[in-house]
């Protein structure tokens, strides 16, 4: 049998969005949240930040701990994970 590119004439373009829109709600709930390689270090950057420690030194600290990552990755994580941040530039 030989396949053609004709339209199909039972073509229903509203049941044809219904299915389009259910489609794409499905990929939009399915997000990913990934773990931070900074989560195993919790709380000890969470006393540190709570002390006072500047960001050079929690990434010091992370280093010591062979973690190099950006000063701007820290500052983000302890925006979102320490509840007391006392942190100066």
């Amino acid at each position: 049998m030989e396949k053609t590119n004709k339209p199909n004439t039972e073509w229903d373009p509203d049941a044809e969005m219904e299915s389009l829109r259910a489609s794409l709600k499905l990929t939009k709930d399915r997000r990913r949240w990934y773990r931070s390689l900074l989560d195993p270090y919790t709380q000890e950057l969470t006393d540190l930040a709570q002390r006072g420690a500047s960001l050079s030194m929690l990434c010091a600290f992370l280093k010591k701990h062979r973690l190099t990552v950006a000063r701007s990755t820290v500052s983000r994580w302890i925006k979102k994970n320490v509840p007391d941040r006392r942190l100066p530039d």
